[in-house]
């Protein structure tokens, strides 16, 4: 959801308009709940749910999971984020159609190597 939101890369709020959506997927139905400060997403039938937040004093994105915390990406400026690694390990970005080619072909790997 986040990696293929516009408003998500464009460095503004995204959250600026709250309310509820159902979203139906090929995967599932989905309720999105959008907050002040980011979203929670449930999926019909399923326990776990899924928080995405913005602290906007750092201009970090985190994801919250089944009490965990996970930090996603931090803005440096208008044109380029950090993006937090499975491994700890951190990548600039920039906010273009090269620097998001570059990042998918790195989470892509990750996903490789988990699956095996």
């Amino acid at each position: 959801i986040i990696l293929n939101s516009i408003e998500f890369w464009s460095g503004s709020n995204p959250v600026a308009d709250t309310g509820t959506k159902t979203i139906e997927t090929e995967n599932g139905t989905y309720t999105v709940e959008t907050k002040t400060d980011g979203y929670h997403i449930e999926k019909e039938g399923e326990e776990k749910t899924l928080d995405f937040k913005f602290d906007e004093q750092n201009q970090t994105w985190s994801m919250s999971a089944d009490s965990v915390e996970t930090k996603l990406m931090q803005y440096k400026d208008a044109d380029e984020v950090v993006m937090f690694l499975p491994d700890g390990q951190t990548m600039d970005v920039e906010l273009n159609a090269e620097g998001l080619t570059a990042f998918r072909e790195v989470i892509e790997g990750y996903s490789y190597y988990a699956a095996r």
